[in-house]
């Protein structure tokens, strides 16, 4: 429970470094925790809007965005290379849907359309790759210039207290 607790302020600090163990057990922790809350707001009837429900997303970015931070800096690269996913995910993504119109016509992008599932999935396809990636690449050995290699729950950060747990 103690490393739970520990765990908390870590998860939410993008410096340090998350080896493939601490992401799988971020990325379980967040899909658990938003799959309960999503059950939780059907099953009492409320709303996924709102501001409640708009801090929660944004905790939840938030929380994704450290961790790929973390995970980049066990790979000895800098979290600023996220930056230029984000215009090669919007160019992919347009071409996809052009792609799709130009294809299918414009009804293929809804829902309604065989051709929608298709449309979704293919313009997923650079994340999915690059979580792939995240999740399978080994890490840099020993320290890097983020800090010292995680171990224990896969952490090392600035906490010391939960990097120096055994594993």
């Amino acid at each position: 429970m103690r490393d739970l607790v520990m765990l908390v302020p870590t998860l939410l600090d993008p410096r340090g470094r998350c080896n493939r163990k601490g992401l799988l057990i971020i990325a379980t922790a967040m899909f658990g925790i938003q799959a309960g809350l999503a059950a939780a707001f059907w099953g009492l009837g409320w709303n996924l809007t709102g501001p409640g429900a708009t801090m929660l997303k944004l905790l939840f970015c938030w929380l994704a965005l450290s961790a790929c931070s973390k995970r980049l800096h066990d790979l000895n690269l800098s979290a600023w290379n996220m930056a230029w996913a984000l215009p090669v995910t919007v160019l992919w993504t347009l071409g996809t849907a052009l792609a799709f119109v130009f294809s299918f016509g414009l009804e293929s992008l809804t829902p309604k359309s065989p051709w929608y599932l298709v449309a979704m999935g293919s313009s997923m396809l650079p994340m999915l790759a690059a979580t792939l990636w995240l999740h399978f690449a080994k890490g840099t050995p020993g320290a890097n210039r983020f800090g010292p290699e995680p171990d224990g729950l896969g952490f090392s950060s600035t906490a010391p207290a939960l990097s120096a747990q055994p594993a």
